[in-house]
């Protein structure tokens, strides 16, 4: 089977973006963040697709979409519009999925819209499935974004811890990808990795990031992970060139 993640920046590279979905139709399981899921069809400012969660549905016809709100945006305030905006999966629609769960790992759980992003409600998705009568957990993630850097702080340290304590309620085989805003060397992260593959890690990826992320404004080149546990078989990792984000896609292909 195959995996992409990627944060789609809102898809704000919009055409490239649905000509990337278009080309990758091969893929099982797309591991989405920052994706917004309003009715209208439409940009908010700054390029950021409304309706981006139905454009990538009708993108991929043989999938099937489950998506995660974390918050409700309104980036046109004037106009009233409130759009639920967070982390999506689509599988093939031949992959028989079990169950859809989802857990708040960062801020409020009774807030729904927030203008400030550095106090945006964190959630963890997983969509279990059954390949070839074998139980697996995939879960997508968007960590912590506070403006100071991806290093250690204690919203950090407990996201991590509850970002284990989620995945360890499924006692399946698991694959845990998306973009956690953390540098590999924090404690937040080794919470993360301890007794899983860090893909980034053992295939000495250097960066994650694409040619329209500032590097001058902002020099750290990390921010995407894909971890495994034991159980998955890898055949091979790595980072695409595709720049349909300010981030790159992630590519693995296990059984």
């Amino acid at each position: 089977m195959k995996l992409i993640s990627l944060n789609i920046w809102d898809a704000r590279v919009f055409e490239p973006l649905m000509d990337f979905f278009g080309h990758n139709q091969e893929i099982d399981i797309f591991c989405l963040q920052e994706v917004f899921n309003g009715n209208e069809i439409g940009f908010f400012r700054d390029r950021k697709r409304i309706n981006g969660f139905l454009e990538i549905q009708n993108k991929l016809p043989n999938h099937q979409g489950y998506f995660v709100n974390t918050e409700l945006l309104d980036d046109i305030p004037e106009r009233g519009i409130k759009v639920p905006y967070g982390l999506a999966i689509f599988m093939k629609k031949d992959i028989k999925v079990l169950s859809h769960h989802h857990d708040i790992i960062f801020g409020d759980a009774h807030r729904s819209l927030d203008h400030d992003a550095k106090t945006h409600k964190r959630v963890i998705q997983t969509v279990c499935i059954n390949e070839n009568n074998r139980p697996i957990a995939i879960s997508n993630v968007h960590g912590l974004w506070n403006g100071q850097g991806k290093t250690d702080t204690p919203d950090r340290i407990e996201q991590s811890n509850k970002i284990k304590t989620h995945i360890k309620k499924f006692n399946y085989p698991i694959i845990l990808a998306g973009d956690f805003n953390l540098l590999p060397d924090t404690q937040s992260l080794g919470i993360i990795r301890e007794g899983m593959r860090d893909l980034i890690k053992e295939y000495n990826i250097t960066s994650t990031r694409s040619k329209l992320y500032n590097k001058h404004e902002k020099p750290v080149l990390y921010a995407d992970y894909i971890f495994t546990s034991s159980e998955i078989e890898i055949n091979d990792f790595n980072i695409l060139s595709d720049v349909v984000s300010d981030h790159l896609p992630l590519l693995l292909d296990f059984n």
